[in-house]
């Protein structure tokens, strides 16, 4: 029988070769197996038979893989290359280039033949390979579905914060008539007395507060006793020891030039207020006296606030280019020995959002804890408080503009005790009682 034209001995050898290897599929069970079948070169122009013979002979007797078949010496890795696509350009194994390897033993692949199991398939990168006839779009990686922990729970604050409040303009409920009060430096409402409001003087005044209702009437003069303050510059209520008391904390932490070692702050329980045909001064008892220091040197400050919900203590300071650190003095204070202040926010008045003047001058924390009131001399700001947040979280969003009085010199703001609204005080002689109703 002669043989088809143009095929010599060495090409019927081969297919003798391949014929041996498809019967080793079908009777050995080699299912496993790959059969690798690459371009080789010109059988007819006497290349060796001997695969082990022309890898040698093209890699001038050096390898490029380990016994395990693995890329050794620094050559190129084949890992990332799609089976589908090796042979269109893809560098080529350097034992591979003959047409299909003899290893001698009844025709069996070699081992760097045989596919690898599935596992074995998996690249570094963790990627596994899609199923036939699938996309990557399609296949889910492993776990996919599977959340990382607490990812679906909501970080304390994540529900939106409500619109900003909305406030009427300013009225005037009355003139300051104690002649006493020339420097109303701080206002707050009793939270004991109803429609009672507290104040006190500026520097220079001695240890005492006064009670005026909201038109403006002198209700009483009240000493705290001690040794007379440095720099009285705000005051604030809130919770303190008693739970079934409240408490005003008298801030003596005015300091211009920043040269005081230490501040403090006075605390006593709201006394009772009675009205009488004339207004009577009380001696106060009970008052305790804190010592503070800022933990960077010292500041300037016309701002203290209590948190209603936790009876923190926080100080804002006030400088001439704006930046105003926030610190806290958490509860339960004491007056033993001396509190180190703790930095936990940092606020920028005068360029945008917070415009206007850069010199901050009072606070307010709501008596529900849901909102913060800062001012200067020319400026109202307000933050939203959600139920979780701290005071420092909330100077971390949005600041709400609010309505302001032109006044004098305006170093004095607080919420009114039902929520209705707010209320600003300037210094100076008989001022104005201004106050913003809540739309």
């Amino acid at each position: 029988m002669s043989r088809p034209s143009g095929e010599c001995p060495r090409h019927r050898a081969g297919r003798r070769r391949l014929l041996a290897s498809v019967l080793c599929v079908s009777a050995f069970g080699c299912g496993e197996a790959t059969l690798t079948v690459v371009p080789g070169p010109d059988l007819d122009a006497g290349t060796p038979d001997d695969a082990e013979a022309g890898t040698d002979a093209r890699s001038g007797g050096d390898t490029d893989h380990d016994d395990d078949g693995d890329r050794v010496d620094g050559a190129p890795d084949d890992d990332g290359v799609d089976e589908e696509t090796a042979d269109e350009g893809a560098p080529e194994d350097a034992g591979t280039d003959g047409a299909i390897v003899d290893e001698g033993d009844a025709g069996l692949p070699s081992d760097s033949d045989v596919e690898p199991p599935p596992d074995a398939r998996i690249p570094a990168d963790g990627a596994i390979d899609p199923p036939d006839g699938a996309t990557d779009a399609e296949i889910e990686p492993p776990d996919a579905a599977i959340a990382p922990p607490d990812a679906a729970v909501d970080p304390p604050d994540a529900a939106p914060l409500p619109p900003c409040p909305e406030y009427d303009a300013p009225t005037v409920t009355g003139l300051v008539a104690a002649p006493e009060i020339q420097e109303a430096s701080g206002i707050v409402e009793s939270r004991r007395n109803p429609g009672v409001m507290w104040t006190h003087n500026d520097s220079g005044g001695t240890s005492r507060v006064f009670a005026f209702n909201t038109a403006g009437e002198t209700l009483g003069i009240y000493e705290l006793g001690g040794a007379r303050p440095r720099d009285w510059e705000d005051l604030a209520v809130g919770p303190g020891p008693d739970p079934n008391l409240t408490y005003l904390y008298m801030g003596d932490i005015g300091d211009n030039f920043s040269r005081r070692d230490n501040l403090s702050v006075r605390r006593f329980a709201e006394p009772r207020v009675v009205a009488a045909p004339e207004p009577p001064t009380v001696q106060v008892e009970g008052v305790e006296i804190f010592t503070l220091v800022y933990p960077d040197g010292a500041h300037n400050s016309e701002t203290i606030m209590v948190d209603s919900r936790t009876g923190d203590l926080y100080i804002v300071v006030k400088s001439g280019d704006g930046v105003s650190p926030v610190f806290r003095a958490a509860a339960p204070l004491s007056a033993e020995g001396v509190i180190e202040l703790e930095h936990v926010a940092d606020l920028q008045f005068g360029p945008a959002p917070l415009r206007g003047s850069a010199n901050t001058t009072a606070g307010d924390i709501s008596p529900s804890g849901d909102a913060i009131l800062i001012r200067t001399y020319s400026s109202v700001y307000l933050w939203r408080r959600g139920p979780n947040a701290t005071i420092a979280q909330a100077f971390g969003t949005e600041p709400c503009p609010m309505p302001a009085a032109r006044e004098r010199q305006g170093e004095a703001i607080c919420f009114a005790e039902d929520g209705s609204g707010y209320y600003t005080v300037s210094e100076g002689p008989n001022p104005p009682l201004n106050f913003y109703e809540r739309l």
